[in-house]
């Protein structure tokens, strides 16, 4: 998801070992607080931070079968 101001990631996560009987979901939203500039630049940049967020935070949940995060895709 993205707008110009934000963007977001959702990815499945089920950490390592886990007994949930659910399938959890790993989500990472970052909004520009400043809202000046060119609105391409500023959606690229938040896309940017979300998707370097929802990497670091994948490793971080130590979740199994991590998916690997291509090229940004505008929806």
């Amino acid at each position: 998801m993205a707008s110009p101001f934000s963007a977001a990631v959702y990815l499945p996560c089920e950490p390592v070992g886990s007994k949930l009987t659910v399938k959890p979901d790993l989500s990472v939203e970052v909004t520009k607080l400043d809202r000046g500039g060119d609105a391409d630049t500023n959606r690229s940049d938040a896309a940017q931070v979300a998707r370097a967020l929802a990497v670091h935070a994948q490793s971080g949940a130590h979740c199994e079968d991590a998916e690997r995060l291509g090229p940004i895709k505008w929806t």
